[in-house]
């Protein structure tokens, strides 16, 4: 199946393959080909009459899928087989079309297989995902030209902005207005990702709009910082501002802490 891969990737171009998009609704450790070495089993299995365990009804709906896949691979094959006596260094038109034959066969049969055995995400859901991608990539934007972040640490892929600009993201997302974390929204309307703290961060937008503009970078700049503690050794300020700054500091770190 490996060599099959090979050879759809390389005669055929990306924008012409069966999309992947829907593998976006998939749990996280199921995305990407790593899967197909266990998918294949399952697909083998399955034609053969053999039913996955606990999902007697979904192995029925699922088996004709199997058995197309099995069929077209084995057209595929044959076809392989006699190109190689002609000419192993081209693909003929009639051998593309077979390949793209199978290409979109078997992402119809991963989406099939997928989304009767594990939850997938809903249309919402994705939409809400694709809604906190955005918070994050504007974070990020505003991080940079505000020097919150730096390039170099974009550049050489820094872990310490896995952390800060979560953390960021919460600070950007609670001061725009009608953005993704507006508060006054529904709270089906809100990430899922930021559902469970909508009291704490309600808490956080309040003490915000407390600060003036530099303590509110002073914030930022802690938040993107790794070094443990590094709030303290900025608090040249009045008590209470290092009160509220502390807290918030706590907060904010506290919520992106549960993921």
């Amino acid at each position: 199946m490996e060599s099959v891969w090979v050879i759809v990737k390389n005669s055929i171009p990306e924008e012409t393959r069966a999309s992947r998009q829907y593998r976006e609704k998939f749990p996280e450790e199921l995305r990407g080909d790593h899967f197909s070495g266990q998918l294949w089993f399952a697909t083998e299995c399955l034609a053969a009459g053999s039913n996955v365990p606990n999902h007697i009804l979904e192995s029925e709906e699922l088996r004709p899928h199997a058995r197309q896949i099995l069929k077209v691979l084995a057209t595929l094959r044959t076809k392989l087989r006699d190109q190689c006596f002609k000419d192993i260094s081209t693909y003929p038109e009639d051998l593309i079309d077979t390949l793209r034959w199978f290409d979109y066969n078997w992402a119809e049969f991963e989406y099939s297989y997928i989304s009767r055995m594990c939850q997938i995400k809903t249309p919402e859901e994705l939409y809400q995902q694709h809604l906190t991608t955005i918070l994050f990539s504007e974070t990020t934007e505003v991080s940079l030209r505000e020097k919150t972040i730096t390039e170099d640490q974009m550049a050489s892929f820094d872990p310490v902005l896995m952390v800060a600009i979560p953390r960021l993201a919460i600070v950007y997302g609670l001061q725009q207005e009608d953005g993704v974390l507006d508060l006054s929204r529904d709270l089906s309307e809100i990430p899922v990702y930021f559902q469970p703290h909508v009291t704490i961060l309600s808490d956080i937008r309040h003490s915000l709009i407390s600060l003036s503009d530099e303590h509110r970078q002073l914030l930022k700049e802690c938040l993107a910082s790794s070094v443990s503690g590094v709030l303290q050794t900025h608090l040249t300020v009045d008590q209470v501002v290092a009160d509220t700054l502390q807290c918030l500091y706590i907060q904010i770190s506290g919520i992106n802490a549960e993921y």
